[in-house]
C-alpha cells in the first residue's frame, strides 16, 4: 500500500500474514518513506544550476538557485513524514494503542 503525502513524497506499507496452529495469526508490517524520482530530479537539477552559476561567479543567482534546489528536498521530507505519520497512526489505532 502507498500513502501519498503529496506530489514529492509518500510512504509505502507491506503486510504479511502467517498462519499458526490453534487458529492464530502473526501479522508483520513494514513501512518506509518513498521519494519519487521527480523530487530528486527537481532538487538535483536546481543544485546543478546553482553550481553552474557559482562557477560563473554569479553569486546572487547561485544563492537563489540553491534555495530553489532546497525547496523540493525539504518538501519531500515533510510529505514523506506526513505519509509515515498517517501509517503509524493507523497501525496504533488498529493495535488499540494511543
Amino acid at each position: 500500500l502507498e500513502v501519498r503525502g503529496g506530489f514529492f513524497g509518500a510512504a509505502r506499507l507491506v503486510m504479511g500474514v502467517e498462519e499458526h496452529p490453534g487458529g492464530r495469526q502473526l501479522v508483520r508490517l513494514r513501512w518506509w518513506p518513498q521519494v519519487p524520482p521527480r523530487a530528486l530530479g527537481f532538487a538535483f537539477g536546481g543544485a546543478l544550476l546553482a553550481a553552474a552559476a557559482a562557477q560563473d561567479h554569479a553569486w546572487v543567482a547561485a544563492v537563489i538557485l540553491g534555495c530553489g534546489a532546497l525547496l523540493p528536498a525539504l518538501r519531500s521530507v515533510t510529505q514523506c513524514t506526513a505519509g509515515m505519520a498517517t501509517i503509524t497512526q493507523a497501525v496504533r489505532r488498529l493495535r488499540g494503542g494511543s
